[in-house]
C-alpha cells in the first residue's frame, strides 16, 4: 500500500491539527489509501450524498457533447487513441483500447461510468481532507470536500459521458503523489514520481491541481505553527519534497512520452507546442482578463452572489494572514502565506499559459475549485471560534448555489440535445423525401450559431452539435439509425463557399449539393 498511516509528526505550534484516530479505530482498508478511520468513512459517505444530489440528471444515457458523436460512431475509438497520443495522452490511449477490449466504452455505458466517478470523487474528498490535516476539524471536512468537487467548473467534466471517472484516474494519483511525499518526505518521491507520470498520461492538467492543493497544504500548516522563522522554515523544507514532485514528474513524464511519440508516431498536435517568447506579452494580458472574468464577471458558471461570496473568502483569508502577521510580529511567515495564496489562485490556469494553443475551457480550470476550498480553509484555521458560524453560512450559501449552477447546466444540456437532434430529424426528413439527396451520406451543417437561446454556454459546455463539424455525422447517424461519413476541414470548407450566399433554415432551399456532400446552410 502506497499510504498505509495518514499520520504526520507535527513540530510543536499555536494550533496543531488534531491527531488521526489510532489504527484500531479503522474499519476499512483500501489499496494506496490505506486504512479509512470511521469519521472518514462518514466523510465519504457524505461526500458521495452531495455528489449524488448534484449530478443525478448524469445517470441518464442520453445526454451528449460533441464529443460523444464522435465517440457514437463505429471505428472511431481507433482514430480517438490516435489524437490521445498525439496529445500525449498515452496512458488514455491505453485506457480507452482496454475498455473496448473488455465491452465497457465510456461512451456506451454512460452509468457505469458516472458511479464510478461519484465513488472516485468521494474518496478523493477523503484523500483532500488528510493532506490538508482537514479531518477531524469540526465541521470543515464535511463542506470543503462536496464544495470543491460541485464546484461549477467540473460540470463542464460531467457533460462528457463517462469522462470524470477518467478525469479522477489521473487526479487521484496526482493527490496520492501529493500526500505520499508529504508523510515520507524524499523517500517516497520514487513512487510519487510514478504516480505523476501515470497522472499526467491521463489528464496533463492535473499538474493545475497538484499545485493548488501543494501550496494550500503548506499554507494551512503555516497557518497551524508558531510564527517563528525557525518554524516558517521547517514548514518550508517539510514541503519541499511534494513541491519538487511537480518539476521532476514532469520531467519523468516528458521522457515516457518522447519515447511513446518515437515508437508510434502519431500525428503532431498544436495544443501540445510550447508558447514561443515574442506571445508572453499578450498571453498574460489575456491571463489578466481570463482572471477578471474568473474572480469577477463569470456569467455562466456563476451569478453575482455567489461571485461575491468566494471573493469574499480570498479576502478575508488574506485579512487574517495580515491580522496574525502584524499581531505576532511575523512578516516573513505572512510574505509566505501570500505567495501560496497567490500560487494556489494562479494554479486555475497553470500549464495552459505555457501552452501555444490558448483554449482555457471550464474543465481546465478545476484548479480554482481547489483554491476557493483551500482559502475557506484557511479561514477556518486562523479565525476567532465566534467567527465560524459565519464562515459556515457562507460554505452551506455556496454548496447551495453550486449544486443549482451545476443542475441548471445539466438541464440546458438536455434542452440542447433536443434541439439539435430535432432539427437533424427534420433534416433527415426533407433529404429521405427527395431522391436526389436520398443516398448521401456525407452531410454537414454549416453556419449554426454556437449556442441556443436561453441556455448556459462557455468553452465545450452546451455547445450546440450543429456547429462543431465533428459532431455532424455522429448526430445524423444517432436520428436515423444509418451510417453517416464525417468531412474533413478541406470539404467542409467548401460548404462555407457554397452557403455564403442563398436561401437559409429552416428555409427547404437551404440544402447545398456538390457531387456527393451536401450541406445545410444557417
Amino acid at each position: 500500500m502506497f499510504a498505509p498511516s495518514p499520520h504526520q509528526p507535527e513540530s510543536s505550534g499555536a494550533r496543531a491539527a488534531p491527531p488521526h484516530p489510532p489504527r484500531d479505530e479503522a474499519p476499512l482498508t483500501l489499496p494506496l489509501l490505506g486504512a479509512l478511520s470511521r469519521r472518514e468513512l462518514l466523510l465519504f459517505a457524505g461526500t458521495f450524498c452531495v455528489l449524488l444530489m448534484t449530478w443525478t440528471p448524469r445517470l441518464s444515457q442520453t445526454f451528449y457533447t460533441g464529443d460523444d458523436y464522435v465517440m457514437s460512431q463505429a471505428g472511431s475509438p481507433q482514430e480517438v487513441q490516435k489524437v490521445l497520443l498525439g496529445q500525449g495522452r498515452f496512458g488514455l490511449a491505453l485506457f480507452l483500447w482496454l475498455q473496448e477490449a473488455l465491452g465497457a466504452p465510456h461512451g456506451r455505458t454512460v452509468t457505469l461510468y458516472t458511479w464510478l466517478a461519484l465513488v472516485l470523487m468521494s474518496l478523493g474528498g477523503v484523500l483532500l481532507a488528510r493532506t490538508w490535516r482537514l479531518t477531524h476539524e469540526g465541521w470543515l471536512p464535511f463542506v470543503v470536500c462536496p464544495l470543491v468537487f460541485i464546484h461549477p467548473y467540473f460540470a463542464e467534466l460531467w457533460a462528457f459521458r463517462g469522462v470524470p471517472a477518467l478525469a479522477c484516474l489521473s487526479l487521484l494519483p496526482a493527490m496520492l503523489a501529493a500526500e505520499w511525499t508529504r508523510l515520507h518526505g524524499w523517500k517516497g518521491l520514487p513512487r510519487a514520481l510514478l504516480l505523476i507520470t501515470f497522472a499526467f498520461s491521463i489528464y496533463q492538467t492535473s499538474f493545475n491541481v497538484l499545485v493548488a492543493i501543494i501550496a494550500v497544504g503548506a499554507l494551512l500548516e503555516l497557518a497551524r505553527t508558531e510564527p517563528t522563522r525557525s518554524e516558517t522554515r521547517l514548514v518550508l523544507l517539510r514541503w519541499l519534497p511534494a513541491a519538487s514532485v511537480l518539476p521532476l514528474g514532469s520531467l519523468c513524464y516528458l521522457l515516457v512520452n518522447k519515447g511513446v511519440q518515437l515508437i508510434f508516431r502519431p500525428p503532431t498536435l498544436a495544443r501540445t507546442e510550447f508558447l514561443g517568447l515574442q506571445d508572453a506579452p499578450e498571453r498574460l494580458r489575456t491571463l489578466r482578463d481570463l482572471f477578471a472574468r474568473v474572480m469577477l464577471r463569470d456569467e455562466m458558471f456563476s451569478t453575482w452572489l455567489l461571485t461575491g461570496l468566494q471573493v469574499a473568502l480570498v479576502l478575508l483569508a488574506l485579512a487574517l494572514i495580515a491580522f496574525q502577521s502584524w499581531k505576532r510580529k511575523s512578516p516573513v511567515r505572512g510574505a509566505w502565506m501570500v505567495l501560496l495564496c497567490a500560487t494556489s489562485l494562479l494554479a486555475t490556469v497553470g500549464l495552459l499559459l505555457l501552452l501555444k494553443e490558448w483554449w482555457p475551457t471550464p474543465r481546465t480550470r478545476i484548479a480554482f475549485a481547489f483554491a476557493i476550498g483551500g482559502h475557506l480553509a484557511l479561514a477556518y484555521v486562523l479565525a476567532a471560534p465566534r467567527l465560524r458560524p459565519v464562515l459556515a453560512t457562507v460554505a452551506g450559501l455556496l454548496l447551495w448555489g453550486f449544486a443549482g449552477i451545476d443542475q441548471q447546466l445539466s438541464a440546458d444540456q438536455f434542452v440542447v440535445n433536443q434541439l439539435d437532434r430535432a432539427t437533424a430529424q427534420k433534416v433527415a426528413f426533407l433529404q429521405e423525401r427527395d431522391p436526389e439527396l436520398r443516398n448521401i451520406r456525407r452531410v454537414a451543417f454549416v453556419g449554426h450559431p454556437f449556442s441556443y437561446p436561453g441556455t448556459r454556454s462557455d468553452g465545450d459546455t452546451n455547445v450546440a452539435a450543429m456547429s462543431t463539424r465533428w459532431s455532424h455525422a455522429g448526430l445524423m447517424q444517432l436520428v436515423t439509425g444509418r451510417l453517416y461519413v464525417p468531412l474533413g476541414e478541406e470539404e467542409y470548407a467548401l460548404g462555407i463557399q457554397e452557403c455564403a450566399t442563398g436561401p437559409k433554415w429552416p428555409d427547404e432551399r437551404a440544402f447545398r449539393k456538390l457531387d456527393q456532400l451536401l450541406f445545410v446552410c444557417f
